[in-house]
């Protein structure tokens, strides 16, 4: 029962603590995740505010149906594709930099080292996002109309109040419990979908020493 200590062995290939080894890639997925799910909460909620307010216009049909296109393409289809098209000078779209890390003297992942990576680390963190966050639109987005018709809601109209205050003051309050929910359903998910990420991407997180593990044991 060692590894309840936190004691996982040494590696076969160079006799390195397999806790040391995967200290620095647990990090940097935790982090990538965890910039992800804020970033796909945050978006998410705007989206579907945003739909919400314009339910009964042509905008939130287009939303809608964005965000079902965009759920229904597989992650490493559209990593694939911001790889190709904007990190590299083929298409002149080189937006951003080319995959990979930089190095850093710091061997921590510290403030030096996430300044240094910062502008490395938006393409993927935004693949990451795509997916939790039109699950959180749509979601949110289904529990706020649920929530409109109910008498509450009908009374804060009689009020005077405007649509965009009772959003945000009874709506949103009413309608954001599933979220809450939510987020342990789809944490594993992204921490998953950064395995993913990582290889194309060509980072060193756990998805690359999952990989890179899988690799040695097989060709020893």
């Amino acid at each position: 029962m060692r590894w309840l200590r936190g004691d996982f062995g040494t590696s076969n290939r160079d006799n390195r603590a397999i806790a040391e080894k995967l200290s620095r890639p647990l990090s940097i997925t935790l982090i990538m995740s965890t910039l992800a799910m804020i970033l796909a909460y945050s978006s998410g909620i705007f989206l579907a505010f945003y739909g919400t307010l314009h339910r009964e216009k042509r905008r939130s049909r287009w939303l809608t149906t964005g965000l079902f296109g965009l759920y229904a393409l597989p992650t490493f289809w559209i990593a694939t594709l911001a790889v190709v098209f904007l990190t590299t000078p083929t298409y002149g779209l080189k937006f951003f930099p080319s995959i990979g890390l930089a190095d850093t003297a710091s061997k921590s992942i510290d403030f030096e080292w996430f300044t240094a990576n910062f502008a490395r680390l938006i393409l993927p963190i935004l693949c990451m996002m795509l997916h939790p966050m039109t699950v959180i639109a749509r979601q949110l987005s289904g529990s706020m109309r649920e929530v409109l018709p109910l008498d509450f809601i009908r009374t804060a109209r009689a009020k005077g109040l405007s649509t965009p205050v009772i959003l945000r003051g009874h709506v949103f309050q009413n309608a954001v419990f599933p979220l809450i929910t939510l987020l342990g359903a789809m944490l594993p998910s992204v921490i998953a979908g950064s395995f993913i990420v990582e290889l194309i991407f060509n980072i060193p997180g756990m998805g690359r020493a999952a990989f890179d593990a899988f690799l040695n044991a097989i060709l020893r």
